[in-house]
């Protein structure tokens, strides 16, 4: 969880005040870096929101993580997100249960599970609808 939860804060560090979201949303943002910086720190705040007393497993926070700060939700819509991720759990639970057991059980994610979660977003992109 520190190693992408890390690059996390340095990506929410970057994003800029309530002003900048404003411009990007009205569509008024000029520098193409600042609006990406932006609407990736737009995902992360959605990511980050859980359900009252629906606690979220660790290894289920730590691909929904990776898998943002990584850039492959850059192409889903703000207001899709929470579906996303919600989905994309449902998705991990039934095709990759491999990859969850074992960023669970070794509380790192190693280089194979790093494999497993770019072939599980890639795989679950192809099948979902956004």
């Amino acid at each position: 969880m520190r190693r992408v939860a890390g690059r996390m804060k340095l990506e929410l560090a970057q994003f800029p005040l309530a002003g900048g979201v404003r411009a990007v949303r009205l569509g008024t943002w000029t520098r193409p870096r600042g609006a990406t910086q932006l609407e990736r720190g737009l995902r992360l705040q959605e990511i980050l929101k859980q359900q009252q007393f629906s606690p979220v497993p660790l290894e289920k926070q730590v691909a929904i993580i990776w898998a943002a700060t990584n850039g492959h939700l850059d192409d889903i819509p703000v207001g899709e997100v929470g579906r996303f991720e919600a989905e994309f759990n449902r998705f991990l639970d039934a095709s990759y249960p491999q990859v969850m057991e074992a960023i669970a059980k070794d509380k790192v994610i190693s280089d194979e599970s790093t494999a497993g979660l770019q072939a599980a977003v890639a795989a679950f992109k192809k099948t979902a609808s956004f």
